[in-house]
């Protein structure tokens, strides 16, 4: 198999024009260059760049409501909420927190979707913070836990239906 010669920006660019969602196409990137120091940002440059030269490009989250429809329309059923496709672990710590995880799951989620970030418990419970200073209907570690064990609290929030 011939090596491919192409440089960072035209892997990038080509796995974007192919439809390939941020993670996806940083993933390629660095398959191909071993020891590039590409980031998600760069992929999202790169996305960006494509879109205001013209290029019909979509954007990551017009990608994932692609995605989500696709997958609705597979299985039949409405999808259970996902993962952020895309993005950093921060996003898969918000998304987990909005399906009401507690810190340690969202921990684990961030975890398991990025191997190498460096997130910790109290990147997670910074994040929940800041969620619930902008008035999103985020619960507490605890309301999230006494939730899931079927032992609310009268007082605790309540998921929204």
């Amino acid at each position: 198999m011939a090596k491919d010669t192409r440089n960072i920006e035209k892997v990038a660019e080509d796995a974007l024009r192919r439809g390939l969602t941020n993670q996806e196409a940083l993933e390629e990137v660095l398959r191909i260059h071993l020891t590039a120091k590409t980031s998600i940002k760069s992929i999202m440059w790169y996305r960006n760049r494509l879109r205001s030269n013209g290029e019909n490009v979509l954007m990551a989250r017009e990608l994932k409501e692609v995605v989500s429809s696709d997958q609705q329309a597979d299985t039949g059923q409405p999808l259970a909420p996902t993962k952020a496709l895309s993005g950093s672990h921060l996003d898969v710590v918000r998304a987990s927190l909005r399906d009401w995880k507690t810190n340690l799951q969202a921990l684990e989620a961030a975890q398991t979707a990025f191997p190498n970030a460096k997130v910790n418990l109290r990147d997670v419970s910074s994040v929940r913070t800041r969620l619930r200073d902008k008035n999103e209907r985020i619960p507490t570690d605890n309301e999230a836990r006494r939730r899931q064990e079927g032992r609310p609290w009268a007082s605790d929030l309540a998921p929204t239906k």
